[in-house]
């Protein structure tokens, strides 16, 4: 069997639909944006979103998400903040117990994106189980399950019941309104790893550190806390 490209820029030179002068603009279209490369390239027009998908899944053979409400979790939508999901083009399906570890199961346009997995298993403390969804689909998903809940939560005053918790009321992200916040602030109470990760996502975000760099300190600090 083939070896698979550790990251979509290569996948996608391979395949001939970009080249590298493409991929290094839309790298730094989605550092400026602060976004995720597929929403970079899709953006800037270097390629259309039926043959990156296809090819996705020609390629990677992963499952497609189902993005149905019947599909998609709370508890999952739980674990991860608005700002996370928008940054990656992520959305959680579901949490699982698979064994001794929690497993979440997570839509994702770019299954590639190893910066994503691995700031989200850190956050979450769950192996990530990446399954293919479209980037217009994540997105909608995302307007419909996370904005469009705070959205209603604010203007009806009602909690919506797919973000009420356990007891029938809100949690604090519902009663406030979208967590826009970054998923780990730097706060004076938050540990050492929790400074050292939002440290890290800046440098990555605004390219002082390189995905490998980035990837690997974090497995060192989810090595450490564990």
């Amino acid at each position: 069997m083939a070896t698979l490209p550790s990251a979509l820029g290569d996948l996608l030179i391979e395949e001939g639909l970009i080249d590298a002068g493409a991929l290094g603009a839309a790298q730094r279209h989605a550092a400026r944006r602060g976004c995720a490369l597929v929403a970079a390239l899709l953006e800037e027009g270097r390629l259309g979103e039926d043959e990156l998908v296809g090819t996705l899944e020609r390629r990677l053979g992963l499952p497609r998400a189902d993005l149905s409400d019947a599909a998609v979790e709370l508890d999952a939508l739980r674990q991860l903040a608005v700002d996370v999901v928008e940054r990656f083009a992520v959305v959680p399906l579901a949490v699982v117990q698979a064994g001794e570890e929690r497993v979440l199961r997570l839509a994702m346009a770019d299954p590639l994106d190893r910066a994503a997995v691995a700031d989200i298993e850190f956050s979450t403390g769950c192996r990530v189980d990446p399954h293919l969804a479209a980037p217009s689909e994540v997105a909608r998903a995302i307007q419909r399950y996370y904005r469009g809940m705070a959205t209603q939560v604010l203007r009806s005053g009602a909690v919506p019941r797919a973000v009420e918790g356990d007891d029938g009321t809100a949690p604090a992200a519902a009663r406030s309104g979208p967590p826009t916040k970054p998923h780990h602030p730097i706060e004076p109470e938050a540990t050492p790893e929790t400074k050292l990760q939002a440290l890290l996502r800046a440098l990555y975000a605004r390219g002082v550190i390189s995905e490998d760099d980035y990837v690997a300190e974090l497995k060192a600090l989810l090595k450490g806390g564990g």
